[in-house]
């Protein structure tokens, strides 16, 4: 992912904003440095996230916001990749890949868009193969 920083720096000092399609970035550390360059730049990076953009999701964030649920106690989310060769870089960490590279990310950024008032006590994730995988 390094190549990506450096793309991205290539993209800033060229005077452009740079729009990146997940993943952005593999670790904290490399998203900052990333942020601190279009910072630097004054120049828009922004992560290529489509929900929030969607008319219905936004339809469905002002009603949540005008009519609450009441509190939420619990948020569970789970995703299936399913018929992808274990060579594809989805399996691969060394590219990124990993629950938050396929769909992962939208339940993510769902729990952190609806529940950002909230602290998490607990957070968990596993990987688990499929009997025909193993």
């Amino acid at each position: 992912m390094q190549d990506a920083t450096l793309n991205m720096r290539c993209v800033l000092s060229a005077g452009r904003a740079v729009l990146c399609e997940k993943l952005a970035a593999v670790n904290a550390r490399a998203l900052q440095e990333m942020i601190d360059v279009a910072r630097s730049s004054k120049l828009l990076f922004m992560d290529a996230m489509k929900p929030p953009f969607y008319p219905l999701y936004r339809r469905l964030r002002d009603h949540l916001s005008a009519d609450p649920i009441g509190e939420i106690g619990l948020v569970r989310a789970g995703c299936l990749i399913a018929n992808v060769p274990l060579s594809h870089p989805s399996y691969s960490m060394e590219m990124g890949g990993g629950a938050l590279l396929n769909i992962g990310i939208y339940e993510a950024f769902l729990a952190m868009d609806w529940l950002w008032r909230c602290r998490p006590s607990d957070a968990s994730g596993r990987r688990a193969w499929t009997p025909s995988r193993a």
